[in-house]
């Protein structure tokens, strides 16, 4: 299993904005080799809100080739989609065996 994390940290009361996007660009399970995606978020105090994905994929083949396939076929990413409401980022990807 390969896991793909993203933390972001957007502009309070981009949400719903962040959320669509997420929910367009990805594959429906079982897809491509995706397993599933988890999202979760919190609010924070100083204008904030701290969104955290996690991506479950089969292997690091079908990620990558699902990569290859959305920019083949996408003409803009979530990533520049939101990119108007996020602070700041960080990934991290991770295989096990």
């Amino acid at each position: 299993m390969f896991i793909v994390t993203n933390t972001l940290y957007i502009k309070i009361d981009c949400e719903n904005e962040v959320l669509k996007a997420l929910k367009q660009y990805y594959p429906s399970p079982n897809m491509l080799g995706f397993i599933n995606i988890e999202i979760s978020y919190t609010k924070h105090v100083r204008d904030t809100t701290e969104f955290f994905i996690r991506t479950l994929w089969k292997t690091q083949e079908d990620y990558r080739e699902w990569l290859t396939y959305q920019k083949k076929s996408t003409t803009i990413t979530w990533q520049q989609q939101i990119q108007p409401y996020i602070i700041s980022s960080k990934s991290n990807a991770v295989q096990l065996h």
